[in-house]
């Protein structure tokens, strides 16, 4: 039977996460909902709704931190999410991660036309009153570099957040993220879990001081080179922006046939 909680009950069955009260770092949201489980239920099973051929895939625990990649169909295309429960801290969150951006973009405008003033109305939809959402280009003197912390395949292939189609070869995949993180910045690291071949690393980077949250699924072989990248992230206000602002670069670019953003 499927989870209609977007794997939030199996999660906290998982690591034992009976309590009643949760932060929820819900997919279309800025700001976290604190709330207990039974409104968490009802908020997750409404963002749902719009979902259809739910399938889970990989799951990682480890003490304290679980997660479940999954993927669904939204409007007759594939999305990619991660949902995550942290145990770690004093109140246990889930976060749920998606990507690519242009399907995520239609489930949430299903979701908000339906539940923006009933069950879904503690979400912030939007940024920030006052965020700078100018679409800048990539000063000359900015140093490109895509930072990879661990070994490529020069076969890997990479599912991006923004891009719909997936980026194969090491080249073009350099050239993607080093883009990318000339826009986001500085990534800061935090936990990982591991269910050999994959590892999934969480991090956090940030467009016009908003916080992004990114999950990203590693596939190692066997000389512990990366051969597949999946990076979801989260929340959509956030990840629109740095979506346009990727767009907005990428239209620059001498070569940029094999980057689809719709």
């Amino acid at each position: 039977m499927t989870d209609t909680s977007l794997f939030f009950n199996e999660l906290a069955e998982m690591l034992g996460a009976d309590g009643d009260q949760f932060v929820i770092g819900h997919p279309f949201s800025c700001e976290d909902i604190k709330t207990n489980r039974r409104q968490a239920q009802e908020q997750l099973v409404a963002t749902a709704l719009p979902l259809v051929n739910i399938k889970k895939g990989t799951d990682f625990k480890s003490d304290g931190l679980a997660s479940i990649c999954w993927t669904a169909q939204c409007n007759g295309r594939e999305v990619q999410c991660v949902s995550a429960l942290d145990t770690t801290s004093s109140v246990p969150r889930f976060s749920l991660f998606f990507r690519p951006f242009s399907v995520a973009n239609k489930w949430r405008e299903m979701v908000k036309s339906r539940y923006q003033s009933t069950v879904l109305n503690e979400l912030s939809w939007e940024l920030p009153v006052g965020t700078d959402t100018a679409l800048y280009g990539i000063d000359s003197g900015t140093p490109l570099d895509s930072a990879f912390p661990f070994n490529i395949n020069p076969a890997v292939v990479f599912e991006s957040p923004v891009l719909t189609k997936p980026v194969s070869g090491i080249s073009k995949v350099d050239e993607v993220v080093k883009h990318a993180a000339a826009v986001y910045g500085q990534r800061h690291y935090g936990p990982h879990v591991i269910s050999p071949p994959n590892l999934l690393s969480f991090w956090e980077v940030s467009v016009s001081g908003v916080k992004i949250e990114v999950a990203n699924m590693l596939t190692m072989n066997d000389n512990r080179e990366v051969v597949h990248m999946r990076m979801c992230m989260r929340p959509w206000p956030a990840v629109r922006l740095f979506h346009d602002r990727i767009q907005h670069i990428s239209e620059k670019l001498t070569d940029n046939s094999f980057l689809e953003f719709t």
